[in-house]
């Protein structure tokens, strides 16, 4: 059988025969095949190039730029797995420097943090604030530092005050435009009249003397970090992947009062 018999025997049908009978797609198969090796090539080239903190770590697996318990996760499992791997940089990398997460079993002057932090000999890049009041929309405030602690705290300590105070007017003013005529605009106003509460209880800590950093991010070597988790007034620390920068990071911080299975953030309803 030659060349030219067995060219009209395979490709008189089927997609050979759709090719020869429309010679412009035969064109636009090679060209997405082309397109298609040319963007897997890229896509090689790419990853070859990613900075070594968006892959996994060499011999430190597992460690993550996601920090904090997840909605609907365990946080006690999860603390207890952030503590094996960083034992497991420890042992591996121990002077490979980390970002990591550490969360603390309560609320701290920001003095105190820093006394604990120039102890361990580790440098602090930002604070998570949250007044010890009751309710359900407690606001968390993160403040960036470069290893001093105290005079950043102070202005955003101010700031937030001030910010604290304007909503509890505001919510205060919605609650009274609401007419509880019906069950369900009883039950606006009242949440309103809560937040108003809580937006007043929050102002008033933050002008005084707040005991109230719960979560610090650090920079540390490995072995400092995997230190930190035996110090008393720390519940946790969680290690970024080795070179991941803070902005790199995305950070769930976990309050003390969090136990269990970790819940969805409470919303303020609309108005009715």
């Amino acid at each position: 059988m030659s060349l030219r018999d067995l060219d009209d025997r395979f490709a008189a049908s089927g997609p050979l025969g759709l090719v020869r009978e429309v010679p412009q797609l035969g064109l636009l198969v090679v060209t997405a095949v082309f397109l298609a090796g040319s963007a897997a090539a890229l896509t090689l080239r790419e990853d070859a190039a990613r900075p070594t903190s968006a892959r996994e770590q060499p011999g430190a697996p597992g460690l993550l730029t996601e920090l904090g318990p997840p909605v609907g996760s365990s946080v006690e499992e999860h603390l207890a797995g952030a503590r094996e791997r960083a034992l497991g940089a420890a042992r591996s990398d121990p002077r490979g420097r980390h970002l990591a997460l550490v969360s603390l079993r309560d609320e701290q002057p920001p003095a105190r943090v820093q006394q604990l932090l120039t102890r361990s000999s580790l440098l602090a890049r930002r604070l998570y604030l949250r007044a010890p009041v009751a309710g359900e929309l407690v606001d968390v405030l993160p403040v960036d530092v470069d290893g001093e602690v105290l005079s950043p705290v102070r202005r955003e300590l101010a700031q937030a005050a001030q910010r604290k105070a304007d909503e509890q007017r505001e919510f205060t003013s919605l609650a009274g435009s609401i007419d509880p005529g019906t069950a369900e605009e009883r039950e606006f106003r009242a949440f309103y009249e809560a937040a108003a509460r809580t937006a007043g209880e929050e102002a008033a800590v933050y002008r005084g003397t707040c005991a109230c950093v719960f979560a610090v991010v650090v920079e540390g070597t490995a072995r400092q970090l995997a230190d930190l988790a035996a110090v008393p007034e720390v519940r946790g620390v969680e290690l970024a992947a080795r070179g991941a920068a803070l902005e790199d990071l995305q950070i769930a911080p976990l309050p003390p009062d969090v136990t269990g299975v970790v819940q969805a953030p409470a919303q303020v309803p609309d108005k009715p």
